[in-house]
């Protein structure tokens, strides 16, 4: 039995290294995520006005991107992603009103299974694949909220959720400078359907969480779209 698992490790080990290159990229870029909605209430006032509600929030990427190469070309890619820090800029039309959401806690997720290929020539490997993406972020910590140069602390009274999905759109260059290691470049964006949530912490309103009009908080979701610029080193296997 012992034998027999050691050969069949020694077939693996030979027939990946003779049809396909597997790949790993730790990375690290700018991200932005955008979403344009509508409340979830309606009025005339809303029906009139289409998109209400245009959330965008630039911030820190950081991702992990495994995937392996085949030797016809064909390419696989798992890419995992976590976006962080930054700001929510947020537009409501209806009201004339441009805000940020500040000192942000939390983390937002995504994610995408690409399928595509590989052109090689030498050292540089340039990849175009397609693929589906999804994200996810739960009960995000907005500190401050900022309109114009005001600035209002707001610690533990709002929190922010959001989703989406879509079809990924990719493409990497990658180029070696040994025969496994090398530096790695990535554009991907992710344009679909998307969900944004705000919720209060209406024990720590009181009184007032009765006065505040909770439906300029939601959205009956709209058009998405997760934008990935990355960057870092990649290495062969």
């Amino acid at each position: 039995m012992k034998k027999m698992t050691i050969v069949f490790f020694c077939i693996l080990v030979v027939s990946m290294n003779s049809f396909a290159e597997f790949v790993i990229s730790p990375k690290i870029g700018y991200a932005n995520i955008s979403t344009l909605e509508s409340f979830s209430r309606e009025s005339e006032f809303s029906k009139s006005n289409g998109v209400l509600n245009i959330n965008s929030w630039n911030n820190l990427a950081i991702s992990v991107d495994v995937g392996f190469i085949g030797k016809s070309g064909f390419t696989f890619f798992f890419n995992n992603n976590v976006s962080l820090l930054g700001s929510i800029n947020k537009s409501i039309s209806s009201l004339d009103v441009d805000m940020k959401f500040k000192d942000l806690k939390g983390a937002y997720w995504n994610g995408e299974l690409l399928f595509g290929y590989t052109f090689k020539k030498s050292k540089t490997y340039i990849t175009l694949a397609g693929g589906i993406g999804a994200g996810v972020c739960y009960d995000m910590k907005v500190g401050k909220i900022a309109i114009g140069e005001e600035s209002i602390d707001i610690k533990n009274l709002l929190k922010v959720s959001a989703l989406n999905l879509g079809f990924a759109l990719h493409i990497s260059t990658m180029y070696y400078f040994t025969e496994n290691i090398g530096l790695a470049f990535s554009l991907t964006g992710t344009p679909g359907y998307g969900f944004y949530f705000a919720s209060l912490n209406e024990k720590k309103l009181g009184i007032f969480a009765s006065s505040i009009d909770k439906s300029l908080l939601n959205s009956s979701g709209g058009f998405s779209n997760v934008f990935c610029l990355k960057l870092g080193p990649v290495f062969k296997f």
